[in-house]
């Protein structure tokens, strides 16, 4: 997840390749949809704020974000809608500009990948029957894997990824940590700290998460990248992260 293939994955650099990933398999256990949510991400990469996230999330696990983002000199933005029933997605667009859109369509363990342009691309993939957005630099999509978490099992449990930018799948672990309690902006807030184990494309990479006690992501953090992104109002859980 460097900056150069992030904003590579964002132009749709490389849409025609697929990443493979396990599917789960078997029938698809019931999977819950984040809670209605809005806000916006401020996006940090090096102490530097270089975008925003602006998202809304519908109770019925759709949702639609815009990306607007500059890096090494160059802009970006770009447009995720999602379509959801019962919380498992139907379709997914991601439309960018520079770039180009791409659509799939999701039922059961099958998709269809539509390319828009010249020429157009159609194919239809396997996914995962449990499948969960996220995206580089859309923050909000966690959301959904955080929803789907089994606090009582607790532990490391693995989830199946479809990357928004660009149609790939990955998998990764997410581990729920230690809760406290925090004043932010003179408003007690409970936090409860997440890791997040994502299997890139030159390796795993991890980030911390910040939750309060509604997983409504606050806080997102990839060491490695010296990458941030902080919901507007929550910035001051950078301490509260290391």
């Amino acid at each position: 997840m460097s900056n150069r293939q992030i904003t590579g994955s964002i132009a749709f650099a490389g849409l025609v390749l697929l990443l493979g990933c396990g599917g789960s398999g078997g029938q698809a256990r019931a999977q819950t949809p984040p809670k209605a949510d809005s806000g916006v991400f401020l996006l940090n990469i090096r102490g530097q704020i270089t975008g925003t996230d602006t998202f809304t999330i519908t109770a019925d696990g759709g949702s639609r974000a815009t990306l607007v983002l500059s890096i090494n000199g160059r802009k970006v933005s770009a447009t995720n809608t999602i379509k959801a029933v019962r919380g498992r997605m139907t379709e997914v667009v991601t439309e960018a500009q520079p770039g180009g859109k791409f659509t799939l369509t999701l039922q059961g363990g099958k998709g269809k990948f539509q390319v828009a342009g010249n020429p157009a691309l159609n194919r239809e993939i396997s996914v995962p029957l449990r499948l969960f957005p996220t995206g580089n630099f859309m923050p909000h999509l966690l959301a959904y894997a955080l929803a789907n978490y089994d606090a009582r099992k607790g532990g490391a449990q693995t989830f199946d990824f479809l990357l928004v930018d660009n149609g790939g799948q990955t998998h990764g672990a997410l581990t729920r940590g230690r809760s406290q309690p925090l004043t932010i902006k003179g408003k007690p807030v409970t936090i409860t700290h997440y890791a997040l184990n994502i299997q890139g494309s030159q390796g795993p990479v991890s980030a911390d998460l910040i939750t309060d006690s509604q997983r409504r992501l606050l806080y997102f953090h990839v060491p490695s990248q010296d990458y941030r992104s902080a919901r507007d109002g929550y910035q001051e859980l950078a301490a509260a992260s290391k």
